[in-house]
């Protein structure tokens, strides 16, 4: 491969036709879609949490500690995907 279009393409120059546009920007709004949902879920993890934090008793503190790390775990594909939506989105409007 030539130098000169690896240094493009690393600079942006995305070319593709009217059709893959299309087919870019709907599959953006279905991931931005579900990673809003999926951040929306970590966050309901989170305040379940802390319910069971303000509980008595020894076993909810460790469910509490289950449900932070669950919401951790959820919270970072989900935020890796809105990040891809927005680089789509740049993609799209740069092309």
């Amino acid at each position: 491969m030539d130098t000169n279009s690896i240094l493009d393409n690393e600079i942006g120059n995305l070319q593709i036709s009217d059709y893959a546009k299309n087919e870019l920007d709907n599959t953006r709004k279905w991931t931005l879609f579900l990673s809003i949902l999926g951040i929306l879920m970590a966050a309901f993890i989170v305040v379940l949490s802390i319910f069971f934090m303000t509980q008595i008793g020894g076993m909810f503190i460790v469910i509490a500690f289950v449900y932070m790390l669950m919401s951790l775990l959820v919270f970072f594909p989900y935020f890796f995907l809105f990040r891809f939506s927005n680089s789509i989105k740049n993609a799209i409007t740069h092309s």
